[in-house]
């Protein structure tokens, strides 16, 4: 077998970590993480086979932003944690979408909300944190 190139290994560590990484100047994140629990994992495959590639590009690109910014009650998200909880954080997620409905466009709520409670439901399903 070949020996791993340094910078490949270092990227599949940082991805095994985080799910962060960086190829040359391109920084990528992918969700949910290797590290997660199963049922979330089995919870996004179930969102994956029912909903769009383009609304499940927006579901991620909620929690990508959540893991940015955190929560009202979460400074900092590691999705990474297996034992991170998922349900409590959707519903975190969803009720801060609520307090900030005023300042987006119907549709993109809607849009979100449906996202968001069919992907609690499905995490609740798969037996999740």
């Amino acid at each position: 077998m070949a020996p791993v190139d340094e910078d490949l290994q270092q990227t599949v560590d940082e991805i095994r970590d985080d799910s962060l990484f960086e190829v040359g100047t391109v920084h990528a994140w992918s969700f949910p993480p290797q590290q997660a629990e199963a049922a979330a994992h089995q919870a996004w495959e179930r969102m994956a086979s029912v909903f769009t590639d383009t609304e499940m590009k927006m579901l991620e690109g909620l929690f990508y932003a959540s893991a940015i910014n955190g929560t009202e009650r979460d400074a900092s998200v590691d999705f990474s944690n297996p034992e991170f909880a998922y349900r409590a954080h959707v519903t975190r997620m969803r009720r801060e979408l609520e307090n900030t409905r005023s300042q987006i466009k119907p549709g993109d709520y809607i849009q979100r909300h449906m996202l968001l409670e069919a992907f609690e439901a499905a995490l609740g399903e798969a037996g999740a944190n």
